[in-house]
């Protein structure tokens, strides 16, 4: 077995001689080998370390910017091109006018027309340039509103329930839902009722003069649910209640939703549902006319 070098090399000693060392060691400081401990291992990465805890509906909303942000940078890039179109025609204009000046062959009118031509033709080029911005102007917010429809708060109003059958001089309550079936948050979410028992479907009321009531955040497939609404106990009168349960009437339960999407544009939604007695408290069936919900801003339509 070989050994560290010293000052003076040693010769190999066979096992025999183990016990009996003929040289001893050469006097001097005695070799000191540190010992050193191995460096511990790096920690193993945490299994989270990793995840990314960004929510599914703020992801959507950072690919809809870059998607809106591209097509930004197309309309730039076609306004540039228009531009520069629009300046070559500009630069061959001057050239003209400048040939036609010094160029003693040319005619003073003959040198009007070949101005008045290139008029025309640079306004030609500025219409060209307008129409292209234009439509793509049109094409990106057709995009965009693409994009935020796929992508905002849509509110459903859901679950109907009488919580107890009328009685006389007992207020009269129902309950339902509000659902975020969209992909995105709803914000500043209020509610508005119209509770009747009729004959036939009640007409739409004036929705502007009653008041909404809750203010909340929905996110997305989430729910809100029991939301009440009751008549008073003096409207529940003895023929209210004969009239219903004798199935000449109908409770009629007409509701309305406002709510703004995550992009600050502000939405509704109109549903309207019926019970009739002795069905059961969650069985509702849909109005004629069951709903509405708010129109293109193109369009006019009763809110």
């Amino acid at each position: 077995m070989d050994t560290d070098p010293v000052d003076k090399p040693s010769e190999p000693v066979a096992p025999a001689d183990a016990a009996e060392i003929k040289n001893p060691p050469t006097e001097g400081p005695p070799l000191v080998v540190s010992h050193i401990p191995p460096s511990p291992p790096d920690p193993p990465l945490s299994p989270n370390a990793s995840q990314d805890n960004t929510p599914p509906w703020k992801k959507k909303l950072e690919i809809a910017a870059v998607i809106v942000a591209a097509g930004l940078l197309i309309i730039n890039i076609f306004q540039l091109l228009a531009t520069m179109d629009a300046a070559d025609a500009a630069l061959q204009a001057v050239r003209v006018a400048r040939d036609a000046r010094d160029d003693n062959d040319i005619s003073g009118g003959d040198t009007v027309i070949q101005m008045k031509a290139q008029g025309r033709a640079m306004r030609r080029s500025a219409e060209a340039t307008q129409q292209t911005v234009t439509q793509s102007q049109r094409a990106l917010d057709a995009s965009i509103e693409a994009s935020r429809n796929d992508q905002r708060a849509w509110l459903a109003i859901v679950d109907m329930h009488i919580v107890k059958e009328p009685v006389v001089g007992e207020k009269f309550r129902v309950t339902y839902a509000v659902a975020n079936t969209g992909k995105t948050p709803a914000t500043d979410s209020t509610t508005k009722n119209q509770l009747f028992f009729e004959y036939t479907e009640p007409l739409r009321p004036d929705w502007m003069a009653i008041p909404g009531a809750g203010q909340a955040v929905l996110f997305p497939s989430t729910t809100s649910r029991n939301i009440p609404f009751e008549l008073d106990a003096p409207r529940i009168t003895q023929g209210v209640v004969e009239a219903y349960t004798k199935t000449l009437t109908k409770v009629f339960l007409r509701t309305r939703a406002d709510y703004r999407d995550v992009f600050g544009k502000a939405h509704w939604s109109e549903v309207c549902f019926t019970h009739l007695f002795g069905d059961p408290a969650d069985q509702w069936l849909a109005c004629p006319i069951a709903g509405y919900i708010d129109p293109d801003p193109k369009t006019k339509a009763k809110q």
